[in-house]
């Protein structure tokens, strides 16, 4: 019997389906799944529940079918679960039967509808959109992060079918563009409309920075989320951070989160001096610019750091190949798993915008 926590107690949203395969077969697929994903599986009677960072999944049956129960804790975090257990299935070539669902909008419950209402080159490498709408109230609480949603020449925004999986017209989803953002800032009115902001690195090539040239106050604009988790740090005194040009608005927002006796240091990486912005950070948290250039990667600003024995946190995000390299620097040098997080936000091979969550250390 899965033991009840405050997690489960929580949610109260669901979404069901069947596959038509024995559950001997589907329950072998998914705990492979799993298994890679370092994801915790659960026995219960019956079945295996799966914990996952959005919700759980409950995976039962008999040997002609396999009954799924998505359990989450808001209608988008229901969407997102539905969305990629949808996603896996399709990968594993399983078909899915999903239970029909009666929904307020024709829009996938994570995504929200906003208006650009303003736009501002803060910096020689960054813009900053604000966008407002009633649609965002529900980023009051939860992640740092948002997918934009860049879809081919008069595609639409992606609706539910009806079992409330998400359709993307023009193409299916891989023919849009889905680069993850940093909530920089929110504020929610009296009136229940909320306004957004986020950072956008402007870069040759950049599919983002192109979309930003033709960008005006008042286009509609969609975003998914929030994704990413909620909490950027760990509850540790001391923490270093280091990013790259991509990684400087996630590392703002850690900074303004950090407690005021935090201790530390951060190290963002810019391409010009005048990148550089007035950030909120504790006065114990030394913020420091890296001007772009030779030898300025990650693994080299972390060498050149004194990292305490204990109560530490490390946090590294830049492109992939980098980020791999301080991974393995950081295990070498005996952090464990919860002392460090590394993410890749950009890979110089496929020189693609957006985020790619690797494994922690």
């Amino acid at each position: 019997m899965a033991i009840l926590t405050k997690e489960t107690k929580m949610a109260h949203h669901h979404s069901n389906a069947m596959l038509e395969v024995p559950f001997i077969i589907a329950i072998r697929k998914i705990k492979s799944f799993a298994v890679s994903a370092g994801l915790n599986i659960e026995r219960e009677e019956g079945g295996v529940l799966v914990r996952l960072g959005s919700g759980s999944l409950k995976v039962a049956g008999d040997r002609k079918t396999t009954s799924l129960e998505l359990t989450a804790q808001s209608p988008a975090m229901l969407q997102q679960l539905r969305d990629a257990v949808a996603l896996r299935m399709e990968k594993l070539e399983t078909a899915v039967t999903w239970e029909a669902v009666v929904a307020s909008s024709r829009h996938p419950a994570n995504l929200s509808i906003a208006t650009v209402a303003s736009l501002e080159r803060i910096s020689p490498s960054y813009t900053r959109i604000v966008i407002d709408g009633p649609d965002l109230a529900r980023f009051t609480e939860g992640s740092l992060h948002f997918r934009l949603l860049l879809g081919p020449d008069g595609a639409g925004w992606p609706e539910i079918d009806a079992g409330g999986v998400t359709t993307w017209p023009g193409g299916g989803m891989s023919a849009w563009h889905r680069p993850v953002y940093t909530t920089r800032s929110f504020e929610l009115g009296a009136d229940g409309a909320a306004r957004l902001a986020f950072d956008v690195f402007l870069h040759d090539g950049g599919r983002v920075t192109e979309w930003t040239r033709d960008l005006a106050v008042g286009t509609e604009i969609a975003i998914t989320g929030a994704g990413g988790g909620g909490r950027a740090t760990n509850e540790t005194k001391w923490h270093c951070l280091i990013g790259d040009e991509t990684a400087m608005p996630v590392i703002a927002r850690m900074l303004e989160r950090l407690p005021l006796d935090a201790e530390g240091v951060a190290m963002v990486i810019i391409p010009d001096a005048k990148d550089a912005q007035d950030l909120i950070h504790p006065d114990g948290v030394s913020l420091n610019w890296v001007l772009r250039g030779e030898n300025t990667n990650p693994t080299n600003i972390l060498s050149q750091i004194e990292l305490p024995d204990q109560d530490r946190f490390v946090y590294v995000a830049a492109e992939r190949d980098e980020v791999a390299e301080a991974r393995r620097y950081l295990k070498e040098h005996g952090l464990a798993k919860n002392e460090a997080s590394c993410f890749s936000y950009w890979s110089a091979s496929s020189a693609e915008d957006g985020l790619q969550k690797a494994s922690n250390q």
